[in-house]
């Protein structure tokens, strides 16, 4: 019967510590009577030297986690098994590991397993120094000498092997690996520090013979050696970590998924990655500053570390993204509401500098073997899984083969919309806007079709969503403008002084460039700025205030009107507002379908009516689609009105055949003739 991890992990640290305290019982009933007068000045002058550097060890990470410690202690304690009584030896490590355990706020029960490690690997070590030099093993007061040496290497490869080994069995059950993967994966590191540690005790013997004043000298030496260590080792860290958070980066996280992937092919078992992307972060940046966005990844990534399992590993990626890689994650719907319950706790409000911030996330989640076998797929399945969590913000996701030919269909319907945009497959249909109180046509909103080829007239919904994830958005929008000022150009001639509001996206209207295409374009068809209103949604204004400014001051000196659509749904600051200087204000047809004098919904429309007003705004009601709607909005003072009531987009050459029915007639005639 296969045994579980945990147990296997807590019989092999049991069996060390049990091993450790029998070899200890034989070592104090056999040397602790001689002990005392064998133990010399030379030896408690190494065993000064070994205390502190039991203090100062070298700190080794795996998986991103502080795992493992080299200590300078290693010279020192290998020192005296070759020349001090072996009950001294084990006495004065352990002391040493337990008062640094103590120091560290050690568990009892590492301590004692550290301890025990180091009883059985200085047991161990010193036997073969003896049977290889026929030595006495309790003690031997003979001095080294140059035949010595061959019973000191074999000493030292015994110490390497038995203190390593122990150390690698418990990282790699620790972490569900396999122990001789775990052994080499230091291999060589630990091996070039060990060999220099292990092999200046003979030195180090040597010197306190010859006088007790060398050993400061040796002393400074080791440290030496561990500050050249350290180093070494902290360039490594810095090229595998990330430098804000300390978290393991996308590199190191690569890694360990392959790792992780070998160890679930061997085991028969599973990994799963998650995916983690920030939503709304760019807005703490331009609103609070860079330094907040910084102290406010760092409350993330703690948040997310308290709240994952020990055995995973947490890593920034980069930007506003995280990753967790778990071994053995369960079943998967037990998985997703755990990852739902991470996604509740970190968009829990967050204190940076006094200010309370929150953030949404979107999580996407991938598990091997079932979605990839190796890494390069997991993390390419838990990309398409996060997008489509972004699609539906603040959720999460898992990944399904129907996602990923979304995700293949959505590359494909790029690439033909790009050739759509080059052929002039794009329409703009237009929605009449009419003056609230008079009927009277005052404008249009121009809104893009797009005649597929081979599927005919698509509306913008499928489309558009993956344009704007590109710089696709970019030729879109610029030929939806060329296109609306044509036909504005075409009305006038034929006697229709209109306006046109165009849909821009948030990652044009952040565009430095994008006020300079729109004067070349209004040059180029002869139409007047003030005939052109650009229409962009609260939150996607909201999204990059600092940017946005920067484009609409450029805007407003040529005269182009700007619109907040959808006024109502996202979040805004009135400040704001004044700042980026708006013409109009739109109220999103949630709030007026359906709307009757009693309702909430006019209560909502009429504060924003008013709030527009008194801000020196045109308000415009989107979503009309009953005579009483817009009877509510008549008594409301709304200013223009637009619906399906009034007419459905059209087709630039059938607005003048719709202006001529309707053009001069009151609302309420022009509904009852309709009809």
């Amino acid at each position: 019967m296969k045994i579980p991890l945990p147990d296997r992990l807590d019989r092999f640290v049991g069996c060390t510590i049990a091993g450790g305290l029998v070899v200890l019982a034989v070592l104090v009933a056999l040397g602790a009577p001689a002990m005392g007068r064998d133990v010399q000045v030379s030896h408690l002058l190494l065993a000064a030297a070994l205390f502190p550097s039991e203090m100062l060890p070298i700190v080794l990470s795996r998986r991103g986690k502080d795992t493992d410690l080299i200590t300078m202690s290693t010279t020192y304690a290998f020192a005296l098994t070759l020349i001090a009584p072996v009950l001294f030896v084990v006495l004065v490590q352990c002391t040493a590991v337990a008062f640094d355990g103590l120091r560290r706020g050690s568990s009892r029960r590492k301590t004692v397993w550290n301890c025990s490690q180091y009883v059985l690997t200085l047991s161990v070590a010193r036997a073969a120094y003896v049977l290889v030099d026929r030595r006495s093993f309790l003690f031997d007061g003979r001095p080294l000498t140059h035949g010595d040496l061959v019973a000191v290497l074999v000493a030292a490869i015994v110490y390497f092997l038995v203190n390593n080994g122990m150390t690698a069995a418990v990282v790699a059950l620790a972490d569900g690996q396999r122990i001789l993967p775990a052994l080499v994966e230091d291999a060589g590191f630990r091996l070039s520090i060990f060999g220099v540690l292990l092999g200046l005790a003979p030195v180090v013997v040597e010197s306190v013979r010859l006088s007790a004043w060398l050993l400061p000298v040796v002393f400074f030496a080791v440290s030496a050696v561990r500050r050249s260590a350290a180093l070494s080792l902290e360039r490594e860290r810095q090229s595998l970590h990330d430098a804000l958070t300390g978290l393991p980066n996308r590199v190191l996280l690569d890694i360990e998924c392959g790792k992780a992937l070998q160890w679930a092919a061997q085991e028969d078992d599973c990994v799963a990655l998650m995916i983690i992307d920030l939503d709304h972060f760019r807005d703490v940046n331009d609103t609070l500053g860079h330094h907040v966005g910084d102290a406010l990844l760092l409350e993330v990534a703690e948040r997310l570390r308290a709240l994952v399992g020990t055995n995973d590993l947490v890593a920034r990626l980069g930007g506003d993204e995280f990753g967790v890689l778990r071994r053995s994650p369960g079943q998967p719907d037990v998985l997703l509401r755990e990852v739902e319950r991470w996604l509740a706790e970190l968009e829990q409000p967050y204190s940076v500098d006094g200010v309370r911030i929150t953030v949404g996330a979107s999580i996407g989640v991938a598990a091997a073997p079932a979605d990839a076998d190796d890494a390069q797929g997991l993390f390419q399945r838990a990309d398409v899984a996060l997008y489509g969590a972004k699609e539906r913000r603040s959720s999460v996701v898992a990944y399904t083969v129907e996602r990923d030919e979304h995700s293949v269909a959505r590359l494909n319907l790029l690439a033909e919309l790009r050739d759509g945009i080059e052929r002039g497959e794009l329409e703009v249909h237009y929605q009449p806007q009419c003056d609230c109180h008079t009927g009277a046509l005052t404008g249009v909103e121009a809104l893009v079709r797009w005649r597929h080829p081979s599927r005919g007239l698509l509306l913008p919904e499928e489309f558009i969503l993956a344009a704007e994830t590109t710089s696709l958005i970019t030729a879109l929008t610029t030929t939806v403008l060329d296109l609306a000022l044509r036909q504005l150009a075409i009305w006038r001639l034929q006697g229709l002084d209109l306006t046109v509001a165009i849909n821009v996206s948030a990652r044009q209207m952040t565009d430095l460039d994008l006020p300079e295409a729109v004067q070349e374009l209004l040059a180029r068809h002869r139409i007047a700025s003030s005939r052109l209103i650009l229409e962009v949604t609260e939150s996607s204004m909201m999204a990059h205030p600092t940017r946005t400014v920067a484009a609409l001051s450029k805007l407003s000196e040529l005269g182009v009107g700007l619109s907040i659509d959808d006024f109502g749904t996202g979040y805004s600051s009135l400040a704001y507002l004044n700042t980026l200087g708006p013409d109009e204000l739109k109220i999103d047809r949630s709030f007026v379908i359906g709307m009757s004098p009693e309702s909430s919904d006019a209560v909502i429309v009429r504060s924003i009516i008013e709030l527009g007003h008194n801000l020196g705004l045109r308000v415009v009601a989107e979503g009309v689609e009953t005579l009483a709607a817009w009877e509510v909005l008549r008594q409301l003072d709304c200013d223009i009105v637009q619906g399906y009531l009034l007419g459905r987009p059209m087709p630039g050459d059938r607005v003048l055949d719709w202006a001529v029915d309707n053009f001069v007639l009151p609302p309420r005639e022009r509904i009852l003739k309709g009809a």
